[in-house]
């Protein structure tokens, strides 16, 4: 009897939380969070004058990544000036892009350099050596490249807010997850500002298909797809055909491969 007597209780509160609870309505869908630099606080750099793991607990959010600081101190500079912590050229490895040929992958936050209270990533020892011997070079190289916008310089709203490709302006410019995006107007750049990653091309305009195979091309931006209010460019009318053909199984494969794609190629280094 005694045992009985315990468990009626809670027994009587899940009924009660059943029959009383309003229905469940859907969760809000989250956006993607994506971690610069391995997690590590782009402050210390600057005040310690090397890497320091930062925490979730004291994250900030800039340019569509989540940066994690290491202290509610550095979070509070960062908030006050994240151009000044934030990791130029998007985080990309500075010897890869100022190199001959301008490769774009991501920096090691452990091999680094300020110049002029700017830090810059590097992917290697190895290749810190190679900057070292000629920091000017690679730094104004890297810069020219850098300004270089993505997708061709076309609107990345305005696939989803107007339904067809439409070139940027250099006028209207933002830095988007380690890339420079040109906007078709002030009106689309606003959109972009309110809304962000959610109005932005998946895989950072890569081919969508490609990325379902585990595979990296570059999109042409003429060619794109809306699928679940959401828009993926894509290499050739072929691969958008073979892609929007299976998007319900495709979409989920993309999504799956696309971090380990994103730590070799682009500047977050972790997702």
């Amino acid at each position: 009897m005694i045992r009985m007597r315990t468990l009626i209780g809670p027994v009587v509160a899940l009924l009660l939380c059943i029959v009383i609870a309003p229905p469940a309505t859907a969760a809000p869908k989250l956006e993607k969070v994506v971690v610069a630099m391995e997690g590590y606080c782009p402050v210390s750099y600057q005040t310690l004058g090397k890497p320091k793991l930062g925490v979730p607990n004291f994250a900030s959010q800039h340019n569509g990544y989540t940066y994690f600081m290491s202290s509610a101190k550095a979070k509070e500079l960062f908030d006050k000036n994240p151009e000044r912590y934030v990791p130029a050229i998007g985080g990309l490895c500075l010897v890869g892009l100022g190199g001959p040929y301008g490769n774009r992958f991501a920096g090691d936050p452990r091999v680094f350099a300020v110049i002029d209270k700017k830090l810059y990533l590097i992917s290697s020892v190895r290749a810190k050596r190679s900057f070292d011997q000629r920091p000017g070079h690679y730094i104004s190289r890297a810069l020219e490249l850098y300004n270089e916008p993505a997708i061709r310089g076309y609107c990345p709203v305005a696939y989803l807010h107007g339904g067809k490709p439409v070139e940027g302006k250099k006028e209207f410019r933002r830095e988007f997850r380690g890339r420079i995006y040109y906007f078709s107007s002030a009106e689309a750049m606003k959109i972009y500002d309110k809304k962000g990653a959610a109005v932005m091309p998946e895989f950072d305009g890569s081919c969508a298909e490609g990325v379902s195979r585990g595979l990296l091309f570059p999109a042409d931006p003429n060619v794109f797809g809306v699928f679940l209010g959401k828009a993926y460019l894509f290499y050739d009318e072929a691969a958008k055909k073979k892609f929007m053909s299976r998007a319900t199984i495709l979409v989920d494969e993309a999504n799956a491969k696309w971090p380990a794609i994103r730590i070799k190629k682009g500047p977050t280094g972790g997702s």
